[in-house]
């Protein structure tokens, strides 16, 4: 165990995802997809040594609950619970929580990592997402958590439990991703999500060959601005009109429609929904392409939350 009582701090990045889909053709695998990681809105979160006989928590209160659920779940892991090291936690900086943000994967691991320096420090991240209840649909946020970069889901074969990454790059650091949230709307998630997954109507044979023959483009041409722009456009409309029943329509938010208009009107290609949304994401080849379209947005829109976001190719950071 980690003896250090000097403060231990976490940066996470965030995790953009295009969507899930699964090939019901034999052999064929559940919740494949494409997302990647950006290095902002992100958790940080500190961990320091307490004497106290319980773990103390300084964050929002839905935060704190998530904080306090992680905790049971690696405290199971023990072997000797007298061994155990509390924590003092202070979450200064977060992920807004069901916007598209895999903020509960990225605020489940941040703790893991910090109750494993000072706990069980051999354990990896993929153990930690096991003990935590992640990958259980998409691996991207927990593979994105240590590479980051854009990755590539293979999805999860009949009899298995979690998935695996098949593929992983670093994008341009030039990019840029602009983030548009519309507020007071969250996407689907927790049971109502396991739920919604249950009623999605199954894909033709002729939608899952192109959303295979399109990751493979943005495989190959991950460098190449605007076969990937292109690619990630109809691979998330075709995930989109999928998920349409449960989600009222391509998007899950009203607006969203209008924003995918709006951005696809000033000649951006590479336009989605991030995962159940309702936060729309654009593509961009440059910081001031971003600008500009960010400028366009805030005169177009009077209630919405836009920000420029760099791709994050490096990983989670800990320092202590």
């Amino acid at each position: 165990m980690n003896q250090i009582s000097t403060p231990v701090t976490i940066h996470t990045g965030s995790r953009l995802h295009c969507g899930l889909f699964s090939d019901s053709s034999p052999g064929g695998y559940r919740h494949q997809g494409m997302g990647m990681m950006i290095d902002s809105p992100g958790f940080e979160i500190s961990a320091t040594n307490t004497s106290a006989s319980a773990d103390r928590i300084n964050a929002p209160e839905e935060i704190r609950q998530r904080i306090e659920r992680a905790l049971a779940n690696l405290d199971q892991s023990l072997s000797r619970q007298d061994e155990r090291r509390f924590l003092e936690f202070q979450v200064d900086k977060t992920i807004p929580l069901h916007c598209g943000f895999g903020a509960g994967t990225q605020l489940a691991l941040a703790v893991g990592k910090l109750w494993a320096w000072f706990n069980q420090p051999e354990l990896t991240t993929q153990q930690l997402a096991r003990l935590l209840k992640r990958s259980q649909r998409s691996c991207i946020g927990t593979f994105g958590f240590d590479s980051g970069g854009m990755l590539i889901d293979q999805g999860i074969a009949a009899g298995e439990e979690v998935g695996q990454c098949r593929f992983r790059t670093s994008l341009p650091d030039s990019w840029r991703i602009l983030l548009v949230r519309p507020p007071e709307t969250e996407g689907i998630s927790g049971e109502a999500e396991t739920k919604a997954f249950q009623h999605l109507p199954e894909l033709a044979p002729e939608q899952t060959n192109r959303l295979h023959h399109l990751l493979t483009i943005m495989q190959n041409k991950s460098d190449c601005f605007q076969s990937f722009s292109a690619a990630m456009r109809e691979y998330g409309m075709i995930v989109g009109e999928s998920f349409a029943a449960v989600q009222g329509g391509c998007f899950s938010a009203k607006i969203g429609q209008q924003i995918f208009d709006l951005l696809s009107s000033h000649g951006l290609q590479g336009v989605a929904q991030s995962s159940w949304g309702p936060t729309m994401f654009g593509l961009c080849e440059s910081n001031q392409q971003a600008e500009m379209l960010r400028d366009v947005v805030i005169e177009t829109f009077s209630n919405v939350d836009v920000n420029i976001a760099r791709l994050h190719n490096e990983g989670t950071r800990i320092s202590g």
